[in-house]
């Protein structure tokens, strides 16, 4: 299993909207071939995380380009390009 993490950075006042279109974007994450978990974690000032739990790298890979669909529907509202990295994951654990 790994977990993409990708820091972000919205433009001022683009949270709400930002929330918004993380709502309508659910299917299309959720249907990402071997998704496990998603999590988006904002702060009030626009910055934030969002956490994946995807069943293999390999999956991850032949995905890239619908995640990089995905974030493009966010670019008006980013300050800055999300920067991502991926980790193996050594726990997943849920209540």
């Amino acid at each position: 299993m790994i977990a993409p993490i990708t820091r972000c950075k919205l433009k001022a006042d683009s949270l709400e909207a930002a929330t918004g279109m993380v709502e309508k974007s659910k299917p299309q994450i959720m249907a990402l071939a071997g998704m496990h978990g998603f999590v988006n974690a904002m702060k009030d000032d626009g910055s934030g995380y969002v956490i994946s739990m995807i069943e293999s790298r390999a999956l991850a890979e032949a995905d890239a380009g619908a995640v990089s669909a995905i974030w493009k529907n966010f670019a008006d509202l980013m300050e800055s390009p999300p920067q991502a990295d991926t980790f193996e994951a050594q726990a997943h654990w849920t209540a």
